[in-house]
């Protein structure tokens, strides 16, 4: 049957169905694919009108997203046995359907607005291809394991059935509390049915140690993987691919069966992992059958698939380190399907060598490289002299990936000269240009297969949007070849049906549509309370300006004020501005406040102008090393011995003149005691602001009205400062993004800085996972530890940062912070301390810059938070055995006790 631009979306075909009586699973994020799929083809009608023709080779591609949409549709019902194996945590599936039809469609229409062969464009000012958002997903897991439930309550204790429904659930229970982030690493049921190798098994390879078979498991086909170990360490170090496996949900990615080891003898044991099964593998596709030809489009389209699988690993920070075409499997193959449009299923496969939590460069850790040669990046394989060199394992798997394309693009393999790898990329280059290859895919290999500067390889999300576009440059090259022999003929063709596409099934639509119409009729609606943020709330620095009048009502009135708050709450930048606030109207004996003419507060202190020094005591570092900067400031001769000494020097001062001294971050009232007599201060001398994370530090000398309780932000203000980092101060442009950053938002706590750091991590990620994975460590830091701790917040992110990155930042932390470098640190003084040490130190700089790690203000002076000053000096001295010790005394450092 043909498929036709006439057709009713009810009558396209998606499969036939066995079971059409029953709801789907997973039926919410069916239901949004199908009314999205069914909206879009609407739209594509109107826009190709009587072109047909011309767009043909657009309508192919069109074809294999509507076969991949049939397939996830189809997958969801039926047998729930295996519905429940393969759908279950499916969100990502659905998600890189909504992508390919989002870019479909953007690109039908600026094609055809490019040719200028649309007359009756009606394109709808904000198309969306929104997935579900996380509590639609939720909804549709809940509906899947109650059915679960349900049928357990069916099944026989001792069947397939019951075993199978127990093993799922035990695992949906490890996979919730690693996603929920009660823990750190994805668990794994302790028991699960053993598979069966059959009396003649069927092996597909083995050695020693590693055995891959054919095997059933539970009545389904799968493959599983046998590996033995000797010892706890090997067995530590097997069970890492399957924890890997376990974590992992991509529709290019293999799906785990089941895994789990058992010991034969006290140290002897066997690691059993069980998977899908395909059909074959990359390799044997590629150069065995030589009467197979791929299409361009088709190969084109492998090498999406292999990039958009790798891209999702990359974003979990896994690198798979052996990426090479036997370690792609390909699902569903039927070579008669193939011929008559349909598409390769390809799936990564083999996570034994992967490695997780990659940073960027490290030192490889054993003598021989990961990987496999002919696929090995040259910066990986050991030096002949000396030992190996820092790699980025990403990058090493972007060059693995470039010769793989080679592969797909040439459909042979060449001798491999593992002594000179630039020759075996030159030969491969050299092929492509023998057959003709479009120069478009050239330079994305090209790229991909960088020697001298592995930095400069694309990442695997710029290597996507990259085969795209040249995807799209194909299509249209195709399209005006098309042009040019329509204008060529004497009759033009008025109407024209696709009669070259054949579906090889087709059902109609209509009696499973019903299941989705009589799905709940709200439609999902984003949450869009936060949309407009920029345009209706305080402004921050408004805010900030707030507290300084609190603030000074608080000072006039006033002997001892006392700020009180959480960490990071801006404690500390309340009084720094309010000190430099305070200066001013000194230095310009400007007595007026912040109220006003008209304000009707009586100030008790005479006038402010009668202040004769602020002094700022940043308690965070050594006492009487601070204590002797401020007498040495104030042109005391003397420097004192002790704190008793440098107590009573700072109190003859403090009664001579008047002063304001502000105590920063006073652990707790016996340290205040230690620092200063309180008495000594008075309404019409020296006065007295601390700031504190206790609000009982000050409860015996200061009165209800002095003390200023610094409260978490709104939702409104904490969406502004995300926003502002998030989105460079704009709302989100991508609407599913709207509830997470909700969610993203108050998982923060009302903590600017955290606010700050996790939105600029974000900027610029449009992958919604990414976002996921940053409420995961929220979450995390909530539920395993305490919720007010910055360190849990903050620390994964410094993780993330580069060895480079993290260098400089310990650095500027212990060394070039203002209470260690006593004057102002401009930016050319840290690029000159690096100059022979770091390369182009100026843009590490700006990298720490983007990621709210230091400040740069516009005349090139660099800050840093003192929140983060002290986690980089803790992380210095409990991770980096204190090497930047050397410039903090002893005490302070051995003493510092203050949770960050």
């Amino acid at each position: 049957m043909e498929l036709s631009l006439d057709m009713d979306f009810s009558e396209l075909g998606f499969g036939s169905i066995q079971n059409q009586n029953e709801e789907p699973f997973n039926a919410r994020q069916c239901k949004n694919l199908l009314l999205t799929l069914e909206k879009r083809w609407k739209d594509i009608k109107t826009i190709i009108g009587p072109h047909v023709h011309i767009f043909l080779p657009l309508l192919e591609d069109l074809f294999r997203i509507i076969v991949k949409a049939k397939g996830v549709v189809a997958s969801c019902i039926g047998n729930w046995q295996l519905i429940a194996l393969l759908q279950r945590s499916n969100k990502e599936t659905f998600r890189e359907i909504l992508l390919e039809l989002e870019w479909f469609y953007n690109m039908l229409c600026e094609v055809a607005n490019k040719k200028g062969l649309c007359t009756r464009l009606e394109r709808e000012k904000c198309v969306q291809f929104d997935p579900c958002n996380l509590e639609e997903i939720e909804q549709d897991e809940e509906e899947l394991y109650a059915r679960l439930r349900n049928e357990a309550n069916k099944a026989f204790n001792d069947s397939n059935d019951s075993k199978l429904i127990n093993y799922i659930l035990q695992w949906q229970s490890c996979i919730q509390q690693y996603e929920s982030g009660v823990v750190d690493k994805m668990k794994l049921p302790l028991e699960f049915p053993l598979p069966n190798f059959g009396e003649c098994p069927t092996i597909l390879k083995g050695d020693n140690f590693v055995v891959v078979s054919v095997t059933t498991w539970l009545g389904f086909k799968s493959i599983t993987k046998t590996i033995s170990f000797e010892g706890h360490h090997a067995n530590n170090i097997i069970e890492k691919e399957a924890h890997i496996l376990s974590s992992l949900n991509h529709p290019n990615i293999i799906k785990v069966f089941y895994c789990g080891y058992y010991f034969e003898s006290r140290n002897v044991g066997k690691y059993i992992i069980g998977m899908e099964k395909g059909n074959t593998n990359l390799a044997s596709l590629l150069f065995e059958d030589k009467t197979f030809e791929l299409s361009l489009m088709s190969k084109i389209d492998m090498m999406l698939q292999i990039a958009s699988g790798m891209c999702y690993l990359h974003d979990v920070k896994v690198a798979h380190r052996d990426l090479k075409p036997e370690n792609v499997v390909v699902m569903d193959f039927e070579i008669e399907k193939i011929k008559n449009g349909g598409y390769l299923h390809l799936k990564l496969i083999d996570f034994g060598t992967s490695k997780v939590k990659v940073k960027e460069y490290e030192v490889p850790t054993r003598e021989w490289p990961y990987g496999t040669r002919g696929y090995i990046a040259p910066e990986a394989m050991r030096p002949k002299y000396g030992p190996f060199v820092e790699i980025d394992a990403f990058k090493a798997d972007v060059f693995s990936f470039g010769m793989m394309c080679c592969d797909i693009l040439i459909q042979d393999r060449h001798d491999f000269d593992d002594k000179d790898i630039p020759k075996n990329v030159k030969s491969k280059m050299m092929s492509l240009q023998s057959i003709n290859c479009h120069k478009n895919l050239i330079a994305i290999i090209k790229e991909c297969l960088i020697i001298e500067n592995p930095s400069r390889r694309p990442l695997f999300h710029e290597i996507c949007e990259k085969l795209k576009e040249c995807k799209k440059v194909i299509l249209e090259e195709t399209i005006e070849n098309t042009l040019v022999a329509s204008n060529s003929k004497v009759q033009v063709w008025k109407k024209c049906s696709l009669n070259c596409i054949q579906l090889p099934q087709i059902w109609n639509m209509h009696t499973i549509w019903i299941f989705f119409v009589t799905l709940c009729e709200n439609q999902r609606k984003s949450n869009n309370n936060y949309l407009n943020i920029s345009n209706n709330v305080i402004n921050f620095q408004s805010s900030l300006q707030m507290r300084i009048v609190e603030l000074e009502k608080n000072f006039l009135q006033n002997d001892i004020v006392g700020v009180v708050g959480i960490p990071g709450i801006g404690k500390t930048t309340s009084v720094r501005n309010f000190h430099i606030y305070i200066d001013r109207k000194i230095s310009n004996k400007n007595i007026s406040s912040l109220y006003g003419k008209n304000s009707k507060v009586e100030a008790s202190f005479d006038d402010i102008s009668s202040l004769q020094n602020i002094i700022m005591w940043d308690l965070k570092n050594d006492y009487l090393v601070e204590l002797n900067k401020i007498l040495k400031s104030l042109d005391v001769k003397d420097e004192a011995k002790d704190l008793i000494e440098g107590k009573q020097l700072l109190a003859k001062e403090l009664h001579i003149k008047n002063y304001l001294l502000i105590l920063d971050d006073i652990p707790n009232f016996e340290v205040l005691q230690q620092l200063i007599d309180v008495t000594m201060f008075d309404k019409k001398r020296s006065k007295l602001i601390v700031t504190s994370r206790k609000s009982d530090v000050l409860k015996n000398y200061i009165s209800e009205g002095g003390k200023m309780e610094l409260l978490s932000l709104t939702k409104n203000e904490a969406m502004e400062i995300f926003s502002k980092h998030a989105f460079e101060d704009e709302c989100s442009k991508i609407p599913y993004l709207d509830k997470i950053s909700i969610e993203i938002v108050d998982a923060c706590s009302g903590h600017p800085l955290s606010l700050e750091i996790v939105g600029s991590s974000l900027n610029g990620q449009t992958r919604i996972r990414v976002w996921e994975q940053a409420l995961q460590r929220l979450k995390r830091a909530m539920i395993c530890h305490n919720s007010n701790d910055i360190w849990t917040r903050l620390k994964p992110y410094f993780d993330d940062l580069n060895n480079k990155e993290k260098t400089m930042f310990l650095d500027i932390a212990c060394f070039f912070s203002k209470d260690i470098w006593s004057e102002i640190i401009p930016k050319h003084t840290i690029i000159h301390f690096y100059e022979y040490e770091i390369e182009n130190p100026n843009s590490i700089l700006l990298s720490l810059k983007e990621k709210s790690f230091i400040k740069i203000d516009e005349y090139g002076i660099i800050s840093i938070h003192d929140l983060l000053r002290d986690m980089g000096r803790r992380v210095s001295r409990e991770e980096f055995d204190g090497v930047r010790k050397w410039n903090e005394s002893n005490e302070s450092f051995t003493n510092f006790n203050h949770e960050v």
